[in-house]
Parts: C-alpha cells; structure tokens; sequence
C-alpha cells in the first residue's frame, strides 16, 4: 500500500511593506475624491475588522498612474519571489531537498 500524503511542513509570507487600514483609507479618500461618494464609502474600512494590509509597492505608488503591464509585472515578480521564499522554508523546515519533491 503507497503511504498516504501528509503535510511536513506549513510557512507563511507576505510582502514587504505594512499598510495599516487608515493609510489605506487615505489612499482611497486622495484616489476618489471629487469623482465619487468616496466620504460615505470610508466607513467600510473601519467596518471591515482588517487592521493591516500588505503590499508588494510602498502607499505612495498608488497615487500614481500604473498601467497593466506594469501592476503584472510587479506581480509577477512578488508573487514568484514569496512562493520560492515559503517553498526554500517548507523544504528547510521538513529536512527535505527539492529533488524529493514529486508534485506541488
């Protein structure tokens, strides 16, 4: 009988900057001021029960204009960056090596 699947290992990560919700909020209230009923919208960030976000761009860049090309590649590259970070940590944390690895 083949052994049954089991988990080893269990890591987390996340990106490198902290966006606490009123910083948020702020961007939200600087990116849609004027345009919409932005004032009547803010509460649902004090309402959501998050009290930290985080992102792979520091607050500011979100007051510029970015096109798809460029929020994908961001993206992208975190996104591909913090899975080999937990993966390297999974296999660390079990004693395994990649190669011992059949399928993720």
């Amino acid at each position: 009988m083949a052994p049954k699947p089991r988990l080893l290992a269990l890591q987390s990560a996340v990106p490198p900057y902290v966006l606490e919700q009123n910083v948020v909020a702020g961007i939200a209230r600087t990116l849609f001021g004027g345009k919409t009923d932005i004032e009547r919208m803010l509460p649902v960030f004090e309402n959501s029960g998050i009290g930290r976000r985080f992102s792979c761009v520091p607050p500011d860049w979100y007051l510029t204009d970015h096109g798809w090309k460029d929020r994908n590649e961001i993206f992208v590259d975190n996104a591909v960056s913090l899975l080999e970070k937990v993966s390297l940590a999974c296999l660390e944390e079990a004693g395994l090596a990649p190669d011992q690895i059949d399928a993720v």
